[in-house]
């Protein structure tokens, strides 16, 4: 099962935040009592899985997963391609992208997320 992965909706401001990058609620909350921030609204984000892009976590940007031939970007032509399984195959740093959905929240500060209707 996957970890759930929220964006913080743009009528909020918080530092240290990418908008546009999805965030665990664990990240989130650390961020809301660090700056002092009571509640928060977030917009759950869902794996995406047509495989078009990948999040790269050694250079923490996101990037498409084929050239124009079809040819795979990550480990074909990175110098940090580092195979999973020691040998070929998907790096370790490859991570799945998420795309937003339309399920809204309120997180606040004692970690309480409620949904909006």
């Amino acid at each position: 099962m996957s970890k759930k992965s929220y964006f913080i909706k743009n009528d909020n401001y918080i530092e240290d935040i990418e908008y546009g990058y999805s965030y665990s609620k664990d990240y989130i909350l650390k961020l809301m009592k660090e700056q002092g921030v009571n509640k928060i609204n977030l917009v759950e984000g869902k794996l995406d899985h047509d495989h078009t892009h990948f999040y790269c976590i050694q250079f923490d940007e996101c990037g498409d997963s084929h050239d124009e031939s079809g040819k795979s970007l990550c480990g074909n032509i990175c110098e940090e391609y580092v195979p999973r399984n020691g040998k070929s195959g998907c790096c370790k740093y490859k991570r799945g992208c998420y795309e937003l959905t339309d399920n809204v929240y309120t997180l606040y500060k004692n970690g309480k997320l409620i949904k909006q209707k």
